[in-house]
């Protein structure tokens, strides 16, 4: 089981368009280090690292409780709906997918 912290730094790089292995490697140099992500040990050098580039304080990667972004609220509504409808969690492709549907909805309001 992967741990709360990973789930919430990979759902940060799916709403980003990027996944957590390209992450880690950029953070890390190493893909080895994802395992230690999935247990939930990652260097506080490397989740201030991301709450900068994702905008997310780290008490919210670690803990889940600080205020959540607007987008991740978003995105966590879509996976329970995909996950409700589909019967399983969305690929990173889908994912984009629905991402870039609702891109598109929007800018034809704004239109």
């Amino acid at each position: 089981m992967e741990s709360p912290i990973y789930e919430r730094v990979k759902m940060l790089c799916e709403i980003n368009g990027t996944s957590i292995t390209t992450l880690c490697v950029k953070l890390t140099r190493s893909k080895g280090n994802l395992s230690t992500w999935k247990k939930g040990i990652i260097k506080i050098e490397h989740l201030s690292h991301i709450s900068e580039m994702y905008d997310v304080t780290t008490d919210w990667i670690i803990s889940g409780k600080e205020k959540c972004p607007a987008g991740i609220v978003v995105a966590e509504h879509l996976r329970s709906v995909f996950r409700n409808k589909a019967g399983r969690e969305p690929t990173q492709a889908e994912f984009l997918k629905i991402d870039e549907f609702i891109n598109t909805f929007i800018k034809g309001m704004n239109d």
